[in-house]
């Protein structure tokens, strides 16, 4: 036979509060609640998504997980903000991909000496650096208004193989003395350009947003093609 429980069916405090603090993101508030089960559907319309906590006033009930007790149920009203409103700091994230591009570049007497046409098309991989800038708002971000870090440039050191008419200069040995001279050559026939892009999330309506600036350095060639006169 089962237990039965008697007693006050109101819905009342059954612990202690529990905070769970986050550097980089919200914070949550957690605040137990037990009643009975027939007046659980009330307490929870009592408590709609998004009401302003009374413990902090920066914090906005997102969540009410409830236990399985079938008589007095333990309802969760879970909280998310930030404990006295101090939004998280920026946060930047440094990462890369492998990038490819190619395009015409120009030979000069230095280059000539490699056998190479007065123009040729030039095939690079290269390790492109990727910024990833995250920042906190109670209002609608103004990404006009918003200084994001960019990548750093790409230099000869990023630039994992560079391949003319099949030839894989980087790997070619008679290429290896000269090699860090020719790429810089190469690069004058590329322009580096720096691809933005923006996002944000309303995590709580009208109250925090979450913006997110990424921004990649692409070599994109000067001269993509040769026209014959």
């Amino acid at each position: 036979m089962g237990l039965i429980f008697t007693g006050n069916d109101d819905f009342e405090v059954a612990g202690p509060k529990r905070w769970h603090r986050d550097g980089w993101e919200l914070d949550r508030l957690v605040i137990p609640w037990r009643g009975s089960v027939e007046d659980l559907e009330d307490f929870l319309d009592s408590h709609p998504i998004w009401e302003q906590s009374d413990v902090d006033t920066n914090m906005y009930l997102a969540d009410y997980p409830s236990d399985d007790h079938k008589q007095f149920p333990t309802v969760s009203l879970t909280y998310i903000g930030k404990r006295g409103g101090a939004l998280p700091p920026d946060r930047t994230e440094l990462t890369s991909s492998i990038q490819q591009t190619s395009g015409i570049a120009f030979s000069d007497a230095f280059i000539l000496t490699f056998g190479l046409p007065p123009h040729w098309t030039a095939k690079i991989t290269y390790t492109s650096q990727v910024t990833r800038f995250t920042t906190w708002s109670r209002t609608p971000p103004n990404f006009d208004q918003i200084t994001a870090p960019v990548p750093p440039d790409i230099a000869p050191a990023d630039i994992a193989s560079l391949v003319v008419g099949g030839v894989d200069y980087s790997v070619w040995i008679p290429a290896q003395p000269y090699y860090e001279q020719i790429v810089e050559w190469v690069l004058q026939w590329f322009q580096q350009r720096t691809v933005k892009y923006t996002s944000y999330q309303e995590v709580v309506p009208g109250q925090y947003y979450r913006a997110n600036v990424t921004q990649q350095l692409l070599l994109l060639p000067v001269q993509e093609e040769i026209v014959s006169s």
